[in-house]
């Protein structure tokens, strides 16, 4: 088994390092765009139980 010594990259760095503005808008970007999909395919998935 292999451990990790020392610190280990995980992410932007938190607040503590600063943030990375590009990082974080297109994270806030790729969840709108998840929410949105989800929204989407259950409102047709209700379509289509109403016309069956």
């Amino acid at each position: 088994m292999v451990l990790p010594h020392g610190g280990v990259d995980g992410g932007d760095g938190g607040v503590a390092t600063g943030t990375d503005r590009g990082l974080a808008t297109a994270g806030a970007g790729l969840v709108g765009a998840a929410a949105l999909g989800g929204l989407v395919l259950m409102r047709r998935r209700r379509v289509d139980e109403f016309a069956a």
